[in-house]
C-alpha cells in the first residue's frame, strides 16, 4: 500500500519518540492502533455494503429482463389465443370417424383365408 522502506520507518519512529517523549509514546501507539482498527472496520463495512448493493442492483436488472421476456411471451400467447379457431363463434369441430375393433379383426381373418396354401 505505502512504499515505505525500513530506513524511512526508523526515521519516523525516532522523530516521534523525540517529539512525544518516552512517557507518552505507549499511549500514543495505543490510540493510533485504535484509530487504525476503527478505520479498517469502517472500510470493511462500507465495502461489504457496496458489494451487497451492487449485487442487489445486478439481481434487480436480471429480474427485470426476465419479467420483460415473460411479458413478451404472454403477449405472444394472447395473440395466438385471439386467432385460435375455437375462439371463432362460427367454428365447428370436424367430425372424427371412430374405428371399431371388430372391423379390424374381421379384416385380418379375411386376408388370412385368401392366402394360397403352400401344400397346393
Amino acid at each position: 500500500m505505502f512504499d515505505v522502506s525500513f530506513l524511512e520507518l526508523s526515521v519516523i519512529c525516532i522523530i516521534t519518540l523525540l517529539v512525544v517523549g518516552p512517557e507518552r509514546l505507549p499511549g500514543l501507539v495505543r490510540d493510533v492502533g485504535r484509530i487504525i482498527r476503527k478505520l479498517r472496520r469502517i472500510v470493511t463495512q462500507t465495502r461489504y455494503e457496496l458489494e451487497r448493493e451492487f449485487n442487489f442492483e445486478e439481481e434487480r436488472k436480471r429480474l427485470e429482463d426476465k419479467k420483460e421476456t415473460l411479458t413478451e411471451a404472454i403477449d405472444e400467447l394472447d395473440d395466438l389465443m385471439d386467432i385460435a379457431p375455437d375462439r371463432d363463434p362460427d367454428y365447428t369441430a370436424p367430425a372424427t370417424e371412430s374405428i371399431k375393433p371388430s372391423d379390424t379383426a374381421t379384416e385380418s381373418t379375411a386376408t388370412e383365408s385368401i392366402k394360397p396354401s403352400d401344400n397346393e
